[in-house]
């Protein structure tokens, strides 16, 4: 599974996502993870206004991404969100 951060400025938002890599072989993260989503989203509280529909188990932080100032917090909750999704995971997941 890959674990994908981006940054949208047109959208005001940056966000974490399970995403592909082909080379790495992870292609179908969404419908593999599909039976583990309640548990998963539950691990992680987000509330229904942090996440965007069609991304399957995602966050999402609306910010003005082309404001200088903001960088370093965007930057930051990535790194906490992506280590929070990592855990979320590897426990929902170590539990069968």
């Amino acid at each position: 599974m890959v674990l994908s951060m981006y940054v949208a400025p047109a959208q005001n938002q940056v966000g974490v996502f399970f995403g592909r890599n082909e080379k790495f072989g992870a292609t179908e993260s969404w419908s593999r993870l599909k039976p583990f989503q309640p548990a998963i989203e539950a691990k992680l509280k987000l509330k229904p206004e942090q996440s965007c529909q069609g991304l399957g188990i995602n966050s999402v932080w609306r910010v003005n991404c082309y404001a200088e100032d903001n960088w370093p917090a965007m930057t930051d909750w990535l790194v906490r969100e992506c280590t929070r999704f990592e855990a979320a995971v590897t426990d929902v997941l170590g539990q069968g």
